[in-house]
């Protein structure tokens, strides 16, 4: 279970200071300037630093940066730490194809809450129209604040003024003033009727039949995985798609800016931050600026569970898991190398346990010190040997090593 600080229950202190959001990703991305999928040391110091002076806060991640069976490379690193300091009800997790953005912003406008990030959030401005664009510019003006890192440590954008209560988003309606005598209406002159330029983004009736967001989305993120090269830059990326989408779904973009808007996103939307939307774990990237390129990610086809009759076999798995390879009961006997002690944090072990068999490492042993005494107590495959295993408390890591090596023992004989 996840543990951490136990958020404040004084209600005045809740009245009196605004509610937290933690935009994750950027956070963690900018902790040591690292890419996606960043580092979950930056959130941890974000969340400490408010949750230390009696804020509420709210961190929102991406469900697959939090845990990731089929691609592990796509979690953040250090999320041990992560899990560890932040309580379950403070994180907010965001479906993995979704716009983490767009679900933040709404909820700290309705919430009056103030966003921790360095995203403009220009790109959002489209989304809002008349008291609602007015009501999102206001609370960017007032509520948005930025940070950085000094030497691994958080430090607030200098100058920012924390509200002392939430700033409530209220839609005003307009006044209309009542006129008790009622006015002769004068003949009113037609007006001139302006010709709307057409917009060079519309798409032509050839378009008609292209569906709806979501549908748009998976279609256009299958035709990308079908069609790019690895390794390709995100540049050209972008001037391939309208062709390729054109192709596939007789259609007439021009340009990705079309492609874009049709997917709801602003033309200010980084097409890096679309893609990790559209194909997430998918795909990884690689360099900087713009000499980024984008791979695919090969997900493995998920093996089925190994059953496990007794808690021996369940010793040789988690053995193999650590670096034993033991294949056999015998598989030992071939071997005659020096005896090197193995370490792996025990959750790590339980993750990987559960991967293999589809059990949890508790089912088989309740506790850390039964399968310590457990690996004691077993028979070692090899002549001459034995196992001795160690647990760290502090640390939390288990430690497995030979007792006795039938090499030193032959070594001794010749000296």
């Amino acid at each position: 279970m996840p543990g951490g600080r136990t958020l404040s229950n004084n209600k005045t202190e809740d009245k009196a200071k605004p509610l937290i959001v933690l935009d994750g990703a950027n956070i963690a991305c900018a902790y040591k300037d690292t890419r996606p999928p960043g580092d979950a040391t930056g959130i941890v110091q974000a969340f400490e630093n408010y949750d230390s002076q009696g804020h509420k806060v709210i961190c929102f991640v991406k469900q697959y940066r939090i845990r990731n069976e089929r691609n592990p490379k796509a979690v953040m690193n250090n999320i041990e730490l992560f899990n560890e300091k932040i309580p379950k009800d403070s994180i907010a997790t965001v479906p993995g194809k979704s716009d983490d953005d767009s679900f933040f912003i709404d909820y700290c406008m309705k919430n009056g809450a103030v966003l921790i990030t360095n995203d403009g959030l220009r790109d959002h401005e489209e989304r809002f129209e008349g008291d609602e664009k007015e009501a999102f510019l206001k609370w960017r003006k007032t509520n948005k604040c930025g940070f950085m890192f000094v030497a691994g440590s958080y430090l607030e954008e200098p100058g920012f003024n924390m509200p002392n209560v939430p700033n409530e988003i209220k839609h005003v309606e307009p006044e209309v003033k009542q006129n008790p005598v009622q006015k002769t209406k004068k003949p009113s002159k037609k007006k001139q009727t302006r010709k709307k330029k057409k917009s060079k983004n519309k798409i032509t009736k050839k378009d008609n039949n292209i569906p709806n967001k979501n549908e748009l989305r998976k279609k256009i993120a299958s035709i990308i995985l079908e069609e790019m090269e690895d390794g390709i830059l995100v540049g050209e990326l972008g001037n391939r798609m309208p062709k390729w989408c054109n192709q596939k779904m007789n259609t007439s973009f021009k340009t990705v800016t079309q492609i874009k808007q049709h997917l709801g996103y602003g033309k200010g939307k980084r097409l890096v931050s679309i893609l990790e939307d559209l194909l997430g774990q998918k795909i990884r990237f690689e360099g900087e600026l713009a000499n980024i390129t984008v791979y695919r990610v090969e997900i493995p086809e998920k093996k089925k569970p190994v059953k496990v009759n007794s808690s021996e076999e369940a010793i040789y798995i988690i053995l193999k898991i650590i670096g034993w390879n033991l294949s056999s009961r015998f598989a030992g006997l071939a071997k005659f190398s020096p005896s090197v002690p193995l370490t792996m944090k025990y959750a790590e072990i339980g993750e990987h346990f559960k991967r293999e068999t589809g059990e949890s490492i508790k089912s088989k042993f309740p506790k850390v010190g039964d399968l310590v005494n457990a690996i004691r107590t077993m028979s070692h495959p090899a002549l001459f040997r034995a196992f001795d295993c160690q647990y760290d408390e502090k640390t939390q890591i288990l430690t497995i090593r030979d007792v006795h090596s039938m090499f030193m023992r032959v070594k001794k004989w010749k000296l």
